[in-house]
């Protein structure tokens, strides 16, 4: 015997207690006071999202409006002092060519130190390949450090004071 699920005394009330009871009232297209009042809370908690983001904004703003306030009175001083810090600055560092100067004559100096050592690892080398009878590479190797000790000569004479152009006298300094 087939019996319809439907026929049962029970399928009509397991409808029913699945349906809420505002469902009626929705499907006549009237608001529900509980869906008037889920509504009015939504409102409320986005209301107050908005105040709290407009907070925030007003507040980057002020931040943001302080830091270029402070930015162009520290701009405004700088533009003011260049003259007098100028001067200052003239009168307490040593100029620019001597600093470079300077810079130049100790590399200079390192130059050759290193071209003076270079000359001597090569005539160790010299020294060794003809402790083994190798002439060919002892030769090269006496080449290399005889083209060092030009090299360091050569650095050493550039270090010496400019002559004039008769090249009999240095210039004075």
């Amino acid at each position: 015997m087939d019996t319809d699920p439907s026929d049962s005394p029970y399928a009509i009330n397991d409808a029913a207690q699945t349906e809420r009871p505002e469902q009626p009232l929705r499907a006549a297209g009237a608001a529900t006071p509980a869906l008037r009042q889920r509504s009015y809370e939504q409102i409320d908690r986005a209301n107050d999202l908005l105040a709290a983001s407009l907070a925030r904004l007003n507040r980057g703003q002020a931040r943001r409006h302080r830091s270029d306030g402070a930015h162009q009175r520290e701009q405004d001083a700088t533009s003011r002092e260049p003259e007098a810090s100028g001067t200052w600055r003239a009168m307490q560092a040593p100029p620019l060519l001597d600093i470079m100067q300077g810079r130049a004559n100790r590399l200079r100096e390192q130059a050759a130190a290193a071209a003076h050592a270079l000359a001597r690892a090569e005539d160790t080398l010299a020294h060794e390949h003809e402790r083994r009878h190798r002439a060919q590479q002892a030769a090269d190797h006496r080449e290399h450090a005889v083209q060092a000790r030009t090299a360091a000569g050569a650095l050493h004479a550039i270090g010496k004071p400019p002559r004039d152009v008769t090249g009999t006298a240095p210039l004075p300094g």
